[in-house]
């Protein structure tokens, strides 16, 4: 059988021009059955297109916010959120609040009309509800405590975004979304987390899936010959991924790359977030929880940049070379209001549209794919109460220790043993 002359006839896919994300949709729609998978990027070479990569129609990606109590920063959020290409009508939305916070809690109620698929979570533990027991300033927990490995005193201002991270994230990876979606099978393999003070692209949702898919489809080889990247990327298996970084600068963390990148994918070592994580990501965590909920660092990016190095979580992530996201706050979510106030300045910086498809481009920046970088511990993690709470919520005992060799392995850098 000639199946060329048996397809049906394809329109002509539409140049992608920036900011013509709706045209691009609405040519997606076309056609029915077995057709329903093709996209712009996506022509079968027997259409005279040509083959870049299948778009997972199947697949959907829940935006996760984590939010505390500034809800002038949320509300800009929201509205970055509203104006991008986010499926609304079909995605959920998930906001995970630290503490009954009346006000955010309002706002966030609100937004059910326009996201039906909103759903609410509160903290249990938050140092908000407890602000004078555990995990909040309980004066008893520091007598006869010796200190963190500065030797500071244990403060709830340190210690409760971690806290709310890990159970926020255990608790998203846990929820039955079948049943709010009306679903029967469908599998939520990656979300993508943020907190309160970012604001995204037009077309965020666009590029996540793009990058998604690249990551499943995309052999190790061919990434090797199209990054062309000073040290080889050893990915073979989608278990290698720990997720997609929206912002190829990590805001500022990362070096910016010294000459300007085109509009692509570069691949990187992960660094901080907003992130989407694949649930195999979160799952190597708890299977290292010993390690996650016991290492003296209060961030819990550092703490699984730390796990990395030990080779116990995925390092590599996938980043578009426009940042697609844009950290409009001057400080963490528990930050004092003189930090972020300046932040109202920079409420209207709206990330580009990204219309890199699936190009890979070499990354020219000095954080490419690589182990070499050992982060120092910052501390503020050292009580055996956090410990205990943190195990217990990732299923342990709330008995489990740091392994001397981890200690050893670490050295200076953790515990003034060794140095490396």
């Amino acid at each position: 059988q000639n199946v060329a002359a048996s397809a049906p006839k394809i329109p002509a896919a539409p140049m992608k021009q920036k900011g013509d994300s709706t045209r691009l949709r609405e040519w997606k729609k076309w056609g029915g059955g077995p057709w329903e998978w093709l996209s712009w990027e996506v022509l079968p070479t027997w259409l005279g297109g040509q083959v870049r990569h299948v778009r997972k129609m199947d697949r959907i990606v829940p935006f996760v916010y984590m939010v505390h109590k500034r809800v002038d920063y949320f509300r800009h959020a929201m509205e970055s959120l509203v104006a991008s290409d986010f499926p609304s009508q079909s995605t959920p939305l998930i906001v995970s609040h630290d503490g009954l916070v009346p006000e955010m809690l309002l706002e966030v109620q609100q937004l059910k009309e326009q996201f039906p698929y909103l759903i609410q979570l509160v903290h249990p533990y938050s140092c908000w509800d407890h602000e004078h027991s555990f995990p909040g300033d309980d004066p008893s927990l520091n007598a006869n405590y010796t200190g963190d490995v500065y030797g500071n005193p244990r403060s709830s201002w340190v210690t409760c975004a971690k806290h709310h991270f890990t159970w926020m994230m255990q608790t998203t990876w846990q929820l039955d979304l079948n049943s709010v979606l009306g679903t029967t099978n469908l599998v939520v393999d990656t979300m993508f987390f943020m907190e309160e003070d970012y604001v995204v692209s037009p077309n965020i949702y666009e590029t996540l899936l793009d990058g998604l898919d690249m990551m499943e489809q995309t052999a190790a080889s061919d990434i090797e010959t199209q990054a062309a990247t000073a040290k080889a990327v050893k990915s073979t298996t989608l278990k290698d991924y720990f997720g997609l970084c929206p912002d190829v600068t990590d805001f500022a963390v990362s070096d910016r790359p010294p000459k300007e990148l085109g509009e692509g994918w570069v691949w990187k070592s992960f660094r901080t977030g907003p992130m989407v994580l694949w649930r195999h990501a979160w799952e190597a965590v708890v299977s290292n929880r010993h390690i996650y909920c016991t290492l003296d660092e209060y961030n819990w990016d550092w703490t699984i940049l730390q796990m990395q190095t030990l080779n116990k979580v995925p390092k590599l992530v996938a980043s578009p070379s426009r940042p697609q996201v844009f950290h409009f706050g001057a400080s963490g979510m528990h930050g004092g209001e003189d930090m972020n106030h300046v932040a109202g300045q920079m409420w209207n910086r709206t990330p580009k549209v990204f219309s890199g498809g699936m190009n890979v481009l070499p990354w020219e920046g000095s954080l490419q794919y690589s182990s070499d970088f050992i982060p120092n511990l910052n501390g503020g993690w050292g009580h055996p109460a956090d410990h205990r709470h943190c195990l217990k919520l990732l299923g342990g005992t709330g008995t489990e220790t740091l392994p001397d060799e981890i200690r050893q392995q670490f050295g200076a850098y953790i515990y003034g043993i060794v140095p490396l």
